[in-house]
């Protein structure tokens, strides 16, 4: 590739804007686990690099529990997410496409686990879905083996007040 090729290939683009929609401040609210329990975090996301990456942090408490890493990779014509966290065994990386002109994005990864004492497939995916109110919805789904498809998450990002108008 071509200096300018590459310049290009690093360059903020449409799918680049796509991505910027998530940065500021949200509170998050709703479901997540096997038990699915109730969950209420904060979310910081910042644009890295001029705009071609994306950085995302879950706040449980004071703590960061889970940074995500969210970009378009101009090469392979695919979003690109990867993401660490309290829990994980290793990085979790996904490829994706925008769907429905830009309204959702979705992400999908398979590979492999041991589930008692035997390797088994597991597809995961995650749909991000920006609302006409301005929230964005986060679902993540897992099908394991054989076993049916189940919801692992499912909360809306709501965006936090600026601190002016939370002290009034």
């Amino acid at each position: 590739a071509t200096p300018e090729e590459v310049a290009a290939a690093l360059a903020p683009g449409p799918n680049h804007d796509l991505l910027s929609r998530l940065v500021g401040a949200w509170r998050v609210t709703g479901h997540a686990g096997r038990g699915w329990e109730a969950l209420t975090q904060r979310v910081e996301v910042r644009a890295l690099f001029g705009g071609s990456w994306f950085e995302l942090r879950v706040l449980t408490g004071s703590d960061t529990s889970r940074i995500a890493h969210l970009g378009f990779d101009r090469y392979r014509n695919t979003f690109a997410m990867w993401e660490i966290g309290r829990g994980f065994t290793s990085p979790q990386v996904r490829a994706g496409e925008a769907r429905n002109e830009g309204r959702e994005l979705h992400f999908w990864r398979d590979y492999t686990i041991l589930r008692r004492g035997a390797l088994t497939p597991l597809h995961e995916r995650i749909l991000i879905t920006f609302v006409d109110d301005g929230s964005v919805r986060w679902r993540s789904f897992e099908k394991i083996g054989e076993d049916e498809e189940r919801a692992q998450r499912d909360v809306v990002f709501r965006r936090e007040a600026p601190p002016a108008e939370r002290d009034r």
